[in-house]
């Protein structure tokens, strides 16, 4: 991992856009996207792309998920997986 290029996060900042009068927060709030866009962890681009380049939306039982590899390891992400780690309010 020490090799992996590390890049901060590429946010949305809430605050450029208030001098020109425009407030996207009232699209964001409701949906609860206003963390999520603003977040300012680190990533690692490379293996987000790997991550994404790999995705295919499975559908078992009337349960929808998303499979990815990523180095190799297959990876399953319910809808409520991804609710909570994106802290936004699953689809009815």
């Amino acid at each position: 991992m020490a090799n992996r290029p590390i890049s901060r996060a590429k946010n949305f900042d809430f605050e450029s856009v208030k001098t020109k009068r425009w407030n996207l927060r009232e699209f964001t709030n409701p949906q609860r996207w206003s963390g999520f866009v603003s977040t300012e962890e680190p990533t690692f681009g490379d293996l987000v792309k790997e991550l994404y380049g790999h995705v295919t939306v499975k559908e078992k039982n009337e349960e929808k998920f998303i499979v990815s590899t990523a180095k190799g390891v297959k990876i399953k992400m319910t809808q409520e997986f991804l609710s909570k780690a994106l802290n936004i309010p699953k689809p009815l």
